[in-house]
């Protein structure tokens, strides 16, 4: 027993030994892959994406016939009514009887008048329960009808006209917010990069910082060093295992930011390997503009509301003076027997035109069509201005990019010269060379050169995903995301 106790144990401690030195390694845009397939953000833009797709297949759905069939099977009732007789007396009369229909319709809206078409057929039936008892049919096979509330104001029309923009505009905005996904993947991605690097730092600082004070302390004990220097020394020390806690904190805290980011659940040991092979294209500035106006949603937004505010000014007008017409046409008949209730059918027919007009409203109807006068011309000023923003943003976002080339490389440069001038000066502090003060120096130089040169990474890769954003155009691939990502 204890022999099968202790293999159990042995397969579980390398299980779980196993378990701890498995890695996943991810580069840039594997993280980026991953959180458009498993984080929150993907998911919630898919359910709206999702939402909008089919409240559109819904609106087209509404120009297509409907088929209904209603029915009642049936309605009893057994109670004592009031009932008007000839004389024009009330009197209590008990009643015992059942009432069942049935009918089938046919509805068709017509968008270019604004009207609704519809075809029924229809039965019913009297039951009524007395000595004896009786029974009798009613039938309407066909009956044509046609229904319009205003003829000055078609709804239909203007829905053929926003709705596509609607889902035009939300396919974009899918887009986009695929982007800002593949921009906040990148600046979590670096985040946890940089809090790595300063936690990597920090854990060399403090052990060269123990390695500098001993040597400080061995040479103070010979009379070497000042009290000064060696007290120096030691306040390096405290400094750099205070730091090396600080950085520890910060990097747990962006990888499980990162962790959140792709979706990933619990704890996993992720290695990132840095992004360092740039690829710097020249973009053209007219096309940059040309892209942004062309794919993203902002020109698609600013049609929707114009001719939403066109609706509204239509609709204003309309209230006014409106003009309504109902009309139908069709065959009917009664019997007791249910085959004569389809025999010698009668025509039965209606029409009606029906009107609304102010005769005095106070101002109100003109106040409102200035209101809504008023919006059209507050949205066209409102576009024009987001239009200028957004150029301005791309301008600024142009110049940086102008810019980033030589920026990581002056960075990636000056972190090479400070390594090795902090190399050299922890030689020099060895051989009694160097004060401890400009060791400190060369060192906090040396951090400071690295950090700025991944700085500069993250400057490039979260610069070259917002332009992606703002332009829903790949540079580095030559197309547009909207036909990739939207279908």
């Amino acid at each position: 027993m204890k022999k099968y106790i202790t293999y159990i144990l042995f397969f579980g401690v390398c299980w779980q030994l196993m378990a701890q030195e498995t890695k996943t390694v991810l580069t840039l845009e594997d993280a980026i892959e991953l959180s458009k397939s498993k984080s929150i953000e993907y998911l919630t833009a898919k359910n709206n994406a999702e939402v909008n797709y089919w409240q559109y297949q819904s609106y087209k759905a509404g120009f297509f016939p409907s088929l209904n069939i209603r029915g009642t099977l049936p309605n009893y009732q057994r109670s004592i009514n009031r009932i008007t007789a000839d004389d024009g007396t009330d009197i209590f009369i008990g009643q015992n009887q059942a009432f069942s229909s049935i009918s089938l319709d046919v509805n068709q809206i017509v968008p270019f008048t604004g009207g609704e078409f519809s075809v029924s057929s229809s039965l019913n039936r009297i039951d009524i329960f007395s000595n004896p008892n009786f029974t009798t049919y009613s039938s309407t096979p066909l009956t044509i009808s046609y229904f319009q509330e205003s003829l000055f104001y078609n709804p239909f029309r203007w829905e053929k006209k926003i709705q596509p923009l609607i889902f035009e505009e939300s396919k974009r905005e899918l887009v986009e917010q695929l982007e800002d996904i593949s921009y906040n993947t990148t600046s979590r991605f670096f985040d946890y990069i940089l809090a790595k690097i300063k936690s990597d730092n920090a854990t060399i600082n403090k052990k060269s910082q123990d390695t500098i004070y001993k040597i400080s302390e061995g040479r103070f004990n010979i009379g070497k060093l000042y009290e000064n220097d060696l007290l120096q020394s030691e306040l390096s020390l405290l400094n750099a295992e205070k730091e090396l806690i600080i950085s520890k904190n910060e990097l747990k805290l962006t990888k499980q930011a990162l962790l959140d980011q792709l979706g990933i659940q619990g704890e996993s040991n992720i290695e990132l390997i840095i992004p360092e092979e740039l690829i710097f294209i020249k973009i053209d500035s007219l096309q940059l503009f040309e892209k942004a106006f062309e794919n993203r949603k902002l020109r698609i937004n600013h049609q929707r509301k114009i001719a939403e505010a066109e609706q509204e000014i239509a609709k204003t007008k309309s209230e006014g003076f409106t003009l309504g017409i109902t009309g139908n046409f069709g065959l009917t008949q009664q019997d007791e027997l249910l085959n004569r209730a389809y025999s010698d059918l009668l025509v039965q027919q209606n029409f009606a035109l029906t009107f609304r007009a102010p005769i005095f409203s106070w101002g109100k109807r003109k106040a409102e069509r200035k209101i809504a006068r008023a919006n059209l011309d507050l949205i066209r000023s409102t576009n024009e201005q987001e239009l200028l923003t957004a150029r301005r943003e791309l301008s600024l976002k142009y110049l940086e990019w102008q810019q980033i080339e030589l920026s990581v490389k002056i960075t990636k440069r000056a972190s090479e010269i400070a390594v090795k001038r902090y190399n050299a000066s922890k030689r020099r502090f060895a051989i009694g060379k160097v004060s401890i003060t400009d060791l400190n120096i060369a060192q906090s130089e040396k951090d400071t050169a690295i950090y700025n040169y991944y700085q500069s990474l993250r400057e490039y890769w979260e610069l070259y995903y917002e332009l992606r954003k703002l332009t829903l155009y790949d540079f580095i691939k030559g197309e547009n995301i909207i036909k990739k990502e939207a279908n």
